[in-house]
């Protein structure tokens, strides 16, 4: 995960998606994922794809920090 967030914000966005893809196969549907697609959203000026990807990671852990974060920067 911290991996992929800092592809992010290397702006090595292709390589983020693919780690957040391996997440996803390996571990499931956390909530980290979706922080990862949020931010990946941001950085291509998709804010509707952000606000749903943070809000999709607060309602699988309402207390995942990173999600709340970057949900209050774009709200």
């Amino acid at each position: 995960y911290n991996l992929a967030k800092s592809m992010v914000i290397q702006e090595n966005l292709e390589d983020a998606q693919s780690r957040a893809e391996f997440i996803r196969c390996n571990y499931g549907e956390l909530p980290q994922v979706d922080v990862i697609t949020g931010l990946i959203a941001s950085q291509h000026g998709d804010m509707a794809g952000s606000l749903k990807a943070f809000s999709s990671a607060l309602q699988k852990d309402s207390k995942n920090p990173d999600a709340k974060y970057f949900l209050d920067l774009i709200s």
